[in-house]
């Protein structure tokens, strides 16, 4: 990511670098006289020293914004893994304190768990109304009692279970 920003900082340089040299190098032959129409000059610079210039440009905004969409996606990858293994090495963590260490909106934290769950790196419920994240294991998944507040769970969705009494959604591990 700080290559690719270096890289995109090189090449605006390289382009403003090379508009610079070409429009010295038509003034200087418009000051010895030995470019005589001053229009000529002009569409020298534009050609040779603007159009390679914008096109340094353009390629340096495209390689920033690639730099930018792999900031983001390292952020939700070492989010993911904050959550993942907090919830792993404890077994249980209240949503918003998660949220409050790993420094981010509790919407996020949700996002994560559900990304989590379609990676099928995570097992294991999480009580909304409690605020709550447990991992669990498949063994005690299977009685198909919530294990919340012991009610029946009901499948809500490919991987996931839902209790109709509080709400909790337990996450199945895939077979």
């Amino acid at each position: 990511m700080q290559n690719l920003k270096a890289i995109g900082c090189a090449l605006f340089v390289v382009g403003l670098g090379w508009l610079g040299i070409m429009t010295a190098f038509v003034l200087s032959g418009l000051s010895a006289g030995k470019v005589q129409d001053t229009s000529a000059a002009i569409l020298g610079i534009g050609v040779f020293g603007g159009v390679p210039a914008l096109i340094l440009w353009v390629v340096a905004g495209v390689v920033f914004f690639r730099a930018k969409g792999e900031a983001g996606e390292m952020a939700t990858i070492k989010l993911e893994e904050g959550i993942l293994e907090r919830v792993q090495t404890r077994g249980k963590c209240n949503l918003d304190d998660l949220a409050r260490e790993l420094d981010v909106r509790p919407s996020g934290i949700e996002a994560g768990i559900y990304s989590l769950v379609g990676q099928k790196l995570f097992t294991g419920y999480v009580n909304w109304r409690g605020r709550e994240i447990i991992s669990t294991e498949a063994e005690q998944l299977a009685g198909g009692k919530c294990p919340n507040c012991g009610g029946q769970i009901e499948l809500a969705g490919k991987g996931m279970a839902k209790c109709p009494y509080c709400g909790t959604e337990t996450f199945l591990p895939s077979r």
